[in-house]
């Protein structure tokens, strides 16, 4: 489908100064596209005001002035961001036909879109992160206790908030947050109550404007259509994730030692204190666990902490910035790839280039997509260390149960499943009133 349409793809962040899943996702979805005939632009915010004008093969990067911290009022949303008129003034120069934003964050929400709205330039958000539905960081569990069903609720949300982080007590919790809600419908904000009382108000705001701005948002798996849904957005596209990929054969035909493979950053949320500890219990057995990471400053004292009570350092393999085909060569000998993520995940990238290799995944109950337990992976309750201890046990002593599992995987999308699913949303919104 040969099209002419100028598209910018907006994130956080990008190469070469950031490299994860989303990044990942969206230069593939980008080559894709370009090879298509589109103009591509990848616009992201600059706080060194020093970044120039770069190139990846036919993709253009460009960059607009943002500062490296914001104030509580605009970081939780209750004000428009300070680097507003720079976007602006992007946009008015690069001229696209469409705005995709990738991600959320201080630095790019729904301010933004309502900004290129503004500006007759059609509007498209693809959802990649919980924190859009939960102001826990995006945990997805009520009170810490139970599983939430994504509905952004002022009084809900903030009273859940301030008991899971035992701020206050339960009576003291509700009854602040009736007060700050009576506060915020009266679009009024006493500084003798903190903005900190006025994160869930926000976030449903937040949710509004972009439901009212965007002319489609995309959902990546089946939790998220489900969430936009019981938040009353209509323009709803589910494409599910894809990634550029050959099928590989795992290349291990032995059963010792198992080998087990974190992907993914040192974040406390990612859960690679849970897999190392309970890897403890089982330091007598014969194993192996490759960690693929980036290099990072803002997690490297978590992880430290982690390691420093590792009772199996000498069977582990750091391993740093991967190119993706390094990661494939990883993962095609590995038994099984372990994400113990402990806030909801949308569609791990990680999951997709395993099914690739035909690598099994054991996966924390915050990832509720995609892998079926006992069908093509196995699915445990982190919350809960024996049943991770016995799901452990099992694949120690039984091997036919990674066969079994491995042979059940099917091959996951490919990019160009997901390019042509982009394609005809975009020419259905430019040819839409």
């Amino acid at each position: 489908m040969k099209s002419s349409i100028h598209i910018i793809m907006a994130l956080e962040s990008f190469f070469p100064y950031s490299n994860g899943g989303t990044e990942n996702s969206v230069i593939q979805l980008a080559r894709y596209l370009s090879e298509k005939g589109y103009k591509i632009t990848i616009l992201t915010p600059d706080d060194s005001g020093k970044r120039n004008i770069n190139w990846i093969e036919n993709i253009n990067i460009r960059y607009f002035n943002s500062p490296l911290v914001f104030p509580k009022e605009e970081t939780f949303g209750l004000k428009e961001t300070s680097n507003l008129p720079s976007f602006k003034r992007m946009l008015e120069i690069l001229q696209p036909d469409i705005l995709h934003l990738q991600s959320f964050s201080p630095a790019l929400n729904s301010y933004h879109i309502k900004a290129a709205k503004e500006l007759g330039v059609k509007t498209i958000y693809t959802l990649r992160l919980a924190n859009n539905f939960c102001i826990n960081n995006g945990e997805l569990v009520q009170k810490g206790k139970y599983v939430c069903n994504s509905r952004v609720l002022n009084i809900k949300c903030q009273s859940c908030n301030l008991i899971r982080y035992k701020i206050k007590s339960p009576p003291e919790a509700y009854i602040f947050s009736f007060v700050a809600e009576f506060f915020s419908v009266l679009n009024y904000y006493p500084k003798k109550i903190s903005t900190y009382y006025y994160r869930a108000n926000a976030k449903k705001k937040e949710l509004k404007r972009t439901a009212k701005y965007t002319d489609a948002v995309i959902s990546i798996s089946n939790w998220v259509t489900k969430a936009f849904q019981i938040n009353n957005f209509r323009n709803i596209s589910e494409i599910k994730q894809g990634i550029d990929y050959q099928i590989r054969q795992n290349k291990l035909f032995s059963i010792f030692p198992v080998v087990f493979t974190f992907i993914g950053r040192f974040s406390p949320e990612k859960g690679i204190d849970i897999l190392i500890s309970t890897l403890n219990c089982f330091s007598e057995q014969d194993f192996i666990l490759n960690i693929i990471s980036i290099e990072q400053n803002e997690d490297k004292v978590h992880f430290e902490n982690v390691m420093n009570n590792c009772k199996f350092k000498g069977k582990i393999k750091l391993k740093y910035n991967l190119s993706t085909e390094q990661v494939y060569e990883e993962l095609e000998k590995t038994h099984w790839l372990c994400l113990f993520s402990k806030i909801r995940d949308t569609a791990p990238r990680a999951i997709h280039e395993a099914f690739a290799c035909q690598v099994p995944s054991i996966v924390s109950q915050h990832i509720p997509d995609f892998v079926e337990h006992n069908v093509n992976g196995l699915r445990i309750n982190i919350d809960k260390e024996e049943e991770i201890s016995s799901v452990f046990r099992r694949i120690f002593n039984d091997f036919s149960i990674w066969e079994r599992l491995k042979s059940a995987i099917k091959p996951p999308r490919n990019i160009s499943q997901v390019g042509q699913d982009h394609e005809l949303l975009y020419h259905q919104i430019m040819n839409s009133k």
